[in-house]
C-alpha cells in the first residue's frame, strides 16, 4: 500500500500532472492512469485490493466521499460499507476472489435510521457464478445503489435472510447477466416493524441467468421495474415471489414483442402482485404464472331437464386455475365430488343412485340418477371472472341438482 499525504499533492504539478481534488479520499488501481496514482491516497498494488480500500472506508468520516478510480481491482475479501452516510463511487470493476471473497461489497450495519448511503459501481465481475456481487446486510436506515453491470456472480443482489431488518433500499442497474440468480432476496419473517420496509429495483434488463428476481420473506413492498429475458437458459424463472411481500412488477419483455409467458416464468406468492408489461401479452393454459392460494365459494344449480350443452358461471371474481366441485341431488343421493386441475384435467368420485361408489377420469360432475339417465359436466374453460362447464344429458333426468365450487386462482 502506498501512501500519498493529500497536502503534499495540492497544486503540485512537479511531475506535469495537474492535481486537483472532489472527493475526501482517493483510490487508485494498480492498472489506473499515471495521473489517477498520482492524485490517490491510497494505490493499489493489484494483489488484496480490499484491503487499500478498506482501509479508505475506515479513515472517512462519516458524510465523507470515497472513489475508487478507473481499472481493475482484486479482492480477496470483500469491501464492508459500514458508514451510516456518504458516498462510495467505484468508476472501475471489482473482482472477488472466488476462493475466498463471499461477494465484491457487503452494505454492513447501518445502524442510524437516518443515515442514507449512496453507492455507484461501474462492474462487479463475479468469475464463474461462485462469489456475489453485492450483499444487503443492514439494520435500518435508507440506501441507493447503482450498478452498470454485474456480470457472472453466484447472486448479482442478495438480500440474506436474517440480515436486514428496518429500512429501504433502492437499486439501479443496468444489466444483471449470467448469474445464477439476479436478485436473491431472503428478508426475514416477523411483524411489521421488524423487516425492511421497502425495495426497489429500477433495471436496464436481466439476462441469460438461472434465476431473475426471486422475492421469499416478508417486506412491506417491492416494486422492479425493467425488463427480463432468461428464454435461453433451461428451466430459468423471471420472477418469483414466495413471500408474503408485497410486489408491483413493471417488466418490459426482450423476448417477443407480444409477450407470452412460458412455463417457469412466473411463480407468485401473493394476490397483491401487481404484473404490468409494456405491449401485448397472453398467458397460454400451460404456463405457470401461479398466485398465491386465494379462493372462492359459490353455490350454483342446475335444472336436471336442460339440454347437453356450454354453461358459463360467473361472479368469482378472477379467472380460476383449478375448481373442486361438490354436487347432490335433492342433498341426498346420488351426488359427485370433483376436482380439475391448471390443464382443465378433471377427475369424479360418484355415489349413484343404486349407492355403490363409481368413478370418472374425465368428468368434474356426475349425477346418475337412474339407469342409463344422468348429468355429466366436463371443465371447458377458465374465463376471466369464472369458469364453462359443458353439459351431457343423458335419458330423461328430471329435479334440480344443487353444487358447490370452490374456485381457486
Amino acid at each position: 500500500m502506498v501512501m500519498i499525504p493529500f497536502p503534499a499533492l495540492a497544486g503540485d504539478d512537479s511531475d506535469g500532472l495537474q492535481v486537483s481534488r472532489s472527493s475526501t479520499l482517493v483510490v487508485a488501481a494498480s492498472d489506473s492512469s499515471a495521473l489517477s496514482r498520482a492524485q490517490a491516497d491510497y494505490v493499489c498494488d493489484g494483489t488484496a485490493d480490499d484491503v487499500e480500500i478498506q482501509a479508505a472506508h475506515d479513515a472517512l468520516p462519516t458524510w465523507g466521499k470515497l472513489v475508487c478510480l478507473e481499472g481493475t481491482y482484486n479482492l480477496v475479501n470483500p469491501i464492508i460499507w459500514t458508514k451510516t452516510g456518504g458516498h462510495f463511487e467505484c468508476l472501475g470493476e471489482l473482482r472477488p476472489n472466488v476462493a475466498t471473497a463471499q461477494c465484491a461489497l457487503q452494505l454492513g450495519t447501518l445502524a442510524v435510521e437516518d443515515g442514507r448511503p449512496s453507492i455507484f459501481i461501474k462492474k462487479i465481475y463475479g468469475q464463474n457464478q461462485v462469489s456475489d456481487g453485492i450483499r444487503v446486510v443492514k439494520t435500518s436506515g435508507m440506501t441507493w445503489v447503482r450498478v452498470g453491470s454485474i456480470y457472472t456472480c453466484n447472486r448479482g443482489i442478495f438480500f440474506p435472510q436474517n440480515g436486514l431488518t428496518k429500512g429501504e433500499v433502492y437499486f439501479e442497474y443496468e444489466a444483471i447477466e449470467f448469474c445464477h440468480y439476479a436478485v436473491l432476496f431472503e428478508a426475514p419473517y416477523g411483524a411489521y416493524n421488524d423487516v425492511m420496509e421497502g425495495c426497489q429495483f429500477m433495471g436496464g434488463f436481466i439476462a441469460s441467468c438461472d434465476n431473475g428476481i426471486v422475492a421469499n420473506g416478508h417486506t412491506a413492498w417491492g416494486y422492479c421495474e425493467g425488463a427480463i429475458d432468461n428464454a435461453g437458459i433451461a428451466n430459468s424463472h423471471d420472477f418469483i415471489d414466495n413471500g408474503d411481500g408485497r410486489w408491483k412488477v413493471n417488466l418490459k419483455f426482450l423476448r417477443e414483442t407480444a409477450c407470452t409467458f412460458q412455463p417457469n416464468d412466473f411463480v407468485l406468492g401473493r394476490t397483491d402482485t401487481v404484473i404490468q408489461t409494456g405491449g401485448s401479452i397472453q398467458f397460454p393454459d400451460n404456463s405457470v404464472m401461479i398466485s398465491a392460494p386465494s379462493s372462492k365459494v359459490k353455490r350454483e344449480t342446475r335444472d336436471m331437464t336442460a339440454a347437453s350443452g356450454d354453461v358459463s358461471y360467473t361472479g368469482y371474481g378472477f379467472k380460476p386455475r383449478s375448481l373442486i366441485i361438490d354436487a347432490q341431488y335433492y342433498c341426498q343421493y346420488p351426488s359427485s365430488s370433483g376436482m380439475s386441475d391448471v390443464n382443465k384435467s378433471c377427475v369424479v368420485d360418484a355415489m349413484p343412485y343404486f349407492q355403490t361408489h363409481t368413478g370418472s377420469s374425465s368428468a368434474i360432475i356426475w349425477i346418475l340418477t337412474a339407469a342409463n339417465t344422468h348429468q355429466l359436466a366436463i371443465v371447458k374453460s377458465y374465463d376471466t371472472d369464472g369458469f364453462t362447464l359443458t353439459w351431457t344429458k343423458l335419458g330423461s333426468p328430471t329435479g334440480t341438482m344443487y353444487f358447490n365450487v370452490m374456485a381457486m386462482k
